[in-house]
């Protein structure tokens, strides 16, 4: 797992399409991260999918924050690619 120590990073993304990431801030929770770009927490399951470090995680559960994610758009699951 990819970590950024630099707070000011925290709660921002950065790169496009398929290759966008989400740096963690305090008090996210992947269900909060899965609503904010994809419209539903129930996607939390998307970023585990891209994310195998994930795979334990609990329901809920914050991460830690400057906790580096992918969090991909993708068209062949009904994104809409931002230029």
């Amino acid at each position: 797992m990819a970590y950024v120590q630099d707070q000011e990073l925290w709660g921002t993304a950065r790169g496009t399409g398929t290759e966008r990431e989400y740096i963690s801030k305090p008090g996210d929770t992947l269900e909060v991260i899965a609503a904010f770009f994809y419209g539903d927490a129930v996607q939390r399951q998307r970023i585990i999918d891209d994310n195998p470090d994930w795979a334990g995680y609990q329901e809920g559960a914050g991460l830690p924050a400057g906790t580096v994610l992918k969090v991909g758009e993708d068209a062949e699951r009904g994104d809409t690619i931002s230029e």
